[in-house]
């Protein structure tokens, strides 16, 4: 393994493409499919001119890293280190290491209207 990528939402699975498109050897571990498992609609996704669900976003984007070679494994990695074949969970020893963070919902902050303004 080149590249172990934690997160298989779309910021993983775009990590991991564009890195087995570059000729190294991938592995993406998610958890779960996160926030996506609860999105019923989402409209204006680069690449669906049509709404489509989160379920079906998140099994599309695994389905096109399986295509490209990466190895995807379902786990929780509870420790990542250093050793001497580079950064790796337990004994999956890599070179590279990206996280696509996960989304979860907030509020957007809103800044008070100015009261000098009306």
């Amino acid at each position: 393994m080149d590249v172990l990528v934690l997160g298989g939402g779309p910021a993983g699975a775009t990590a991991a493409i564009y890195a087995a498109r570059s000729g190294k050897a991938v592995t993406l571990v998610y958890q779960d499919s996160g926030a996506l498992a609860r999105a019923v609609r989402i409209e204006n996704f680069y690449g669906f001119p049509a709404p489509i669900s989160g379920p079906d976003l998140f099994r599309q984007g695994l389905e096109q890293v399986r295509s490209l070679g990466v190895t995807v494994k379902e786990a929780q990695i509870l420790s990542l280190g250093f050793g001497a074949h580079g950064l790796g969970p337990g004994d999956h020893p890599g070179d590279v290491g990206c996280s696509g963070g996960g989304a979860g919902h907030r509020r957007p902050a809103a800044a008070a209207p100015d009261p000098r303004i009306g």
